[in-house]
């Protein structure tokens, strides 16, 4: 529906935008924003390209073996292709494959499964770069043709 304004208010510590009925109200916060540019990488020897919705439907499917109290699925990344891997005793183990563009040696990361969903949700595009340094480095998944964007996802170490 068409709207013909906005109106937005600051009062103390809250901001409020006004649109015909509907009224959002948000916090804001105080204080010095962390030096996240320190954490993202300049440089990433290895790049995987893949299409995000396969992604997305690999994780979903796989997310109902991942063990609930580590939420963690390994990403194993070999040449045109990368393999999804959670293994939970109680539930038992679920291996998805999806075809990638990578030609980088054999690279393993673990990741909170529910960041990475997050992200490739909320990036909008067909295909997603994922780079990455090594399997204890952050990683970075963007759209494959927008490098003004970009979801910053720390691995867990596993053992």
């Amino acid at each position: 529906e068409n709207c013909d304004s906005i109106k937005i208010y600051k009062e103390n510590l809250k901001i409020y935008v006004i649109i015909k009925d509907t009224i959002i109200s948000s916090r804001l916060l105080e204080g010095e924003y962390p030096p996240y540019q320190q954490l993202i990488p300049k440089t990433c020897e290895k790049t995987a390209t893949v299409k995000r919705e396969d992604m997305i439907n690999s994780i979903e499917r796989i997310s109902t073996m991942v063990n609930e109290r580590t939420n963690f699925i390994k990403f194993v990344f070999n040449q045109g292709e990368m393999e999804m891997f959670a293994d939970t005793p109680e539930s038992g183990k679920a291996l998805e494959q999806t075809d990638i563009e990578y030609d980088s040696e054999e690279q393993i990361i673990a990741f909170n499964y529910r960041y990475v969903l997050e992200a490739l949700k909320n990036i909008d595009c067909d295909e997603i770069k994922i780079k990455m340094n090594g399997s204890l480095s952050a990683t970075i998944f963007e759209p494959k043709d927008n490098e003004n964007y970009l979801s910053l996802i720390m691995p867990i170490q596993i053992r």
